[in-house]
């Protein structure tokens, strides 16, 4: 890892690097911007054949321009991500950050709005945009798993969020997933949650999910399947084809309770298969339809076979 956030504490240019890290003076002068010279200065010290990685912040999924975000992300590494922490971070809903993305900054995120699942998605989707060629970087995403910001008025995520947060980043593209796991704020501080007490509320829902993703990774590094699965309702879809069969992946879009039908492009079945949730769901003209209770939820459906579908 070469270094985090330059794009947020040195920012988008090409001035000189003093070689400090967030503590003023960064650049020279002391207020001009020089992320550029910083990421091209620790890349050219990464050895050859070392992978080289670096995590952004909300100067390039907020505040820079696409064309700056885009140099930060394609330019300096190998592999990159970006940590927007959307259920813990107050400030994210405000108009100039997380109003950016999903109202083109004309106005705040209510908390509904704010505090969801999906927006993890929305992180890694736009990261991915700035990619060209297009998937010749991986985009990993970062999801919180406590109380990171110090303000106590900012929020503590829970298991569900955690989860919902994941397998969103994961639909929409993230090849990985890193932990944020300390507590700089709230009832519990810690430097490793997961390692002490302070980790008691999530660490059997993240065990489990982790343990799901590990099962499933066959699947999650299998190609996507473009156009099999559509829906018009509030949840995003990817679908992915493995050994002989379809594995759609799902998450809700909203904070409320959904009805969500799922349109398939081809085939035969006549049910899906509820990955871990011990049910299936109907098939009929090919569509189907399933209920998502809150913004939180996931479903992951197997179909068997591929009878009626012609695959490339």
């Amino acid at each position: 890892m070469t270094t985090d956030e330059a794009d947020m504490w040195a920012g988008a240019g090409d001035a000189p690097w003093t070689g400090r890290v967030a503590d003023p003076p960064v650049c020279i002068p002391e207020h001009a911007r020089c992320g550029f010279t910083v990421m091209s200065t620790l890349r050219s010290q990464v050895p050859p054949g070392v992978m080289a990685y670096a995590n952004y912040g909300k100067g390039v999924t907020f505040w820079e321009s696409a064309d700056d975000a885009g140099r930060f992300v394609n330019d300096f590494q190998h592999v990159v991500s970006a940590d927007n922490y959307w259920f813990t971070d107050r400030g994210i809903c405000r108009a100039h950050e997380g109003g950016m993305l999903k109202k083109n900054g004309e106005s705040d995120l209510s908390d509904t709005e704010c505090q969801l699942a999906a927006n993890y998605g929305l992180t890694t989707k736009y990261v991915r945009s700035l990619v060209q060629p297009r998937y010749a970087i991986p985009v990993w995403n970062f999801v919180e798993l406590g109380h990171p910001a110090a303000p106590e008025s900012d929020g503590t995520i829970t298991g569900p969020q955690i989860r919902g947060a994941v397998w969103s980043s994961i639909i929409n593209g993230a090849r990985g997933i890193i932990y944020f796991a300390h507590n700089f704020g709230g009832p519990c501080l810690s430097y490793n949650l997961l390692r002490d007490r302070c980790g008691d509320g999530v660490r059997d829902d993240l065990a489990a999910l982790n343990e799901q993703i590990g099962r499933l990774a066959p699947v999650l590094n299998a190609p996507f399947v473009d156009g099999f699965a559509r829906s018009e309702g509030p949840v995003d879809l990817a679908v992915k084809f493995s050994e002989d069969n379809f594995y759609i992946l799902s998450g809700s879009t909203q904070n409320q309770q959904s009805d969500v039908t799922v349109e398939l492009a081809c085939g035969k079945a006549t049910e899906a298969e509820v990955i871990d949730e011990n049910r299936t769901v109907p098939i009929t003209g090919n569509e189907f339809r399933d209920t998502f209770v809150d913004g939180n939820t996931v479903h992951l459906y197997r179909i068997r076979g591929t009878d009626g579908c012609a695959l490339p």
